[in-house]
Parts: structure tokens; sequence; C-alpha cells
């Protein structure tokens, strides 16, 4: 159970990233996700020196680290464009392009009762992080509202999908296939997550004028390394692709906002039923999943 506990750690870490993110104050988004990076880096650093293993290439890594900083690009431009709840909700969808991957590169199938488990799982989780996802960002009413058969918003969302689905993805291939160990994933997922932070700092240079220290956005760069630390260990605990065991961490690494919102709905009392219902869902599609993983195929 020790990868299901690194996991959960994991995403508690995620979780105060999120928050930190909600209570930023500062005025441009671009120049808060460079401080962000940079923090992220450092700490990075700071955890490989105290780590103190030899530094190893992991091309994997590089492409996660330049994967997932694609992928919140395109999130930040929707936020910019104020249509983060048509374009984030797609998150929800990024462990099925973990399975997707996994299928096409190693051959990984399921069948019998084990399939039957793990689409009901996969099912629940990702309605769970759909739903918390959507509540986080004004209801389902909202969404509705203002979702229009826009390719532009489409395609933007199905980016970000994919992002953050290859993100897990080469994270899972760095630990289990190659057999990196997490300081160096985590080593050169920082290097492709802060040139990608550089480059939309140099695409939207008007940002540079509002790069200062600030709290919220070095919180949740520090948060995001303990978060990633914790989620390559529980990947390497994993041992096999075919474990099931790898789609609940897909689906953890890119669920942020589920203890962002059990902690809008306990201590904000931001009370939503997409919200209550988000979490739920997830919760049992975590349980769910763990079924598959134990049942014989």
């Amino acid at each position: 159970m020790n990868w299901i506990i690194n996991g959960l750690i994991g995403l508690f870490f995620y979780g105060v990233f999120g928050i930190a993110n909600k209570f930023s104050s500062a005025s441009d988004i671009y120049a808060a996700n460079t401080i962000v990076q940079a923090a992220f880096f450092v700490g990075v650093l700071v955890i490989f020196a105290i780590g103190r293993r030899r530094l190893r290439w992991s091309l994997d890594a590089l492409c996660a680290g330049i994967v997932g900083s694609l992928g919140t690009w395109i999130v930040l431009a929707a936020l910019a464009e104020n249509q983060l709840i048509i374009v984030y909700p797609f998150v929800a969808l990024s462990s099925i392009v973990f399975i997707v991957v996994n299928a096409i590169v190693y051959k990984v199938s399921y069948t019998g009762r084990k399939l039957v488990w793990l689409l009901a799982g996969l099912a629940l989780g990702c309605a769970g992080v759909f739903f918390a996802a959507v509540g986080g960002s004004g209801g389902l009413t909202s969404f509705i509202a203002t979702f229009q058969l826009n390719m532009l918003l489409l395609v933007e969302g199905i980016s970000v999908m994919i992002s953050w689905g290859l993100l897990a993805f080469f994270w899972m291939r760095a630990r289990v296939v190659r057999r990196h160990d997490e300081y160096t994933t985590l080593v050169w997922s920082g290097v492709g997550s802060l040139g990608v932070a550089l480059l939309m700092l140099a695409v939207h240079p008007s940002s540079i004028a509002a790069l200062q220290p600030q709290t919220a956005p070095i919180v949740g760069g520090f948060s995001l390394v303990i978060a990633s630390f914790f989620m390559l260990r529980a990947f390497g605990l994993t041992q096999t692709t075919s474990s099931v065991k790898n789609v609940i961490l897909a689906l953890l690494t890119n669920g942020e906002i589920i203890p962002v919102t059990i902690f809008a709905l306990i201590v904000l009392r931001e009370y939503s039923l997409e919200g209550l219902i988000g979490v739920s869902a997830s919760i049992l599609g975590i349980i769910v999943l763990n079924v598959a993983d134990a049942v014989k195929a």
C-alpha cells in the first residue's frame, strides 16, 4: 500500500498548490507562473542535493516537464480569455489518454472482470474530476450556458487533456520502464517545465515587468515540488506498465481540483452540488480502481 500512500500525499500537496493559486493576488498570470516554475526548480535542486543521487539523463522526464508545462500554458491562455470553465474540465479525460498511449506503446490491455471494474472506476473517477472542475468554475449551469461549439476552445481542451495525460505516461515510463530514480526524474522534469515557462514569458514580454517575489506563487512552486516527488515515488512502486495502479496515479496526478474542492467545501464553506458529487465520485472511483487492480483478468 506504500504506492497509494505516496500518491495521496502527492495529491494533498497538489491541492496545496491549487489553493495557493486560488489565493494568489498576482496581477499577471504569466509572471506568476514563471515565479511558480522558478520556485519549483529551486525546490527540485534542493531535494536532489538532499538525496545525493547521481544525475542520469532522462528524456522521458524532460518530455514530461515539457508537455505538462505546455498544458499549463493552454490553461493560462483560457484563463486570460475567461474561458477556463470550458477548457479545464477536459482534464478529467487525461487518464483515458494515459491508458490509450500505454496500450499503443506497451500493448497493455485488460479483459474480463478486471476490464469491467476498470471501466467502472474510470467512469466514476473521470466524472468526479469533471464535476469538481465545473463546480470550482461556476457550476454546471454556467458551464452549459457558456459552452459553445467553438473549434478553438475544443482544440484547447483536447490539447490540455493530451498534454497532462502524456505527463503521467512519461513519468510512469521514466520510473517503471527506464528505472530512473525519483530525484533524476524530478530534475529533468523541472528543466522541461522551466524551459516552457521562460518561453511563455518570451511570448508575453509585457509580463516581465510584473515579475516580483510573491508569497502565493512561491508557496505553490514548493508545494508542486513535494507533490511531484511523492507522485514519482508512487509510480516507481507500481513495478509494471500493466498495473491498474498506474491508472489510479494518472488520475491523481491530474486530480488537483479534488483536494481544492474539499478545502472549498469544508474550510471556505463554498457549497456546491457539483463539488459534492465530484469529490464523492472521485473517492468512489479510486476505491473501484483499487478493486480492479486486485481482480484477476
